[in-house]
């Protein structure tokens, strides 16, 4: 099983001025609204290290962009972050792929076999 946690945020529309006019306008030009479905397993075991901020805490979640969920041939991501303290000389990684949104599916169904190189080439 997994557990699909979704965190949706947009853009701000702040009252708040600079030189005397609103960042409305600007915020709604600048930001876009990002969602974000993270995957983890029942115990939340990927959480809780990322928490912990332990050495090599993975998340893994799909992403995208825009005011409305994607559908068809639109991209969605597909990203693993792994972290990594920065005593031991490291920047944490971010690995991304774009996939069509109407592949996802194939993604997650864990019961069709197994993943090979082959497989996934054809999704990306």
């Amino acid at each position: 099983r997994l557990l699909l946690r979704n965190i949706s945020s947009g853009s701000s529309s702040g009252s708040s001025s600079i030189g005397g006019g609103s960042n409305t306008s600007l915020w709604t030009t600048l930001a876009s609204s990002i969602s974000s479905v993270y995957f983890d397993s029942p115990a939340m075991h990927m959480y809780t290290e990322r928490l912990k901020r332990n050495e090599g805490a993975q998340l893994f979640r799909i992403r995208w962009y825009g005011g409305t969920r994607p559908r068809g041939d639109e991209p969605v991501y597909l990203e693993l972050k792994t972290h990594h303290e920065k005593w031991i000389g490291e920047t944490s990684v971010k690995e991304r792929v774009a996939v069509r949104e109407r592949d996802v599916a194939q993604f997650l169904d864990t019961g069709s076999g197994s993943w090979d190189a082959e497989r996934a080439s054809a999704l990306v």
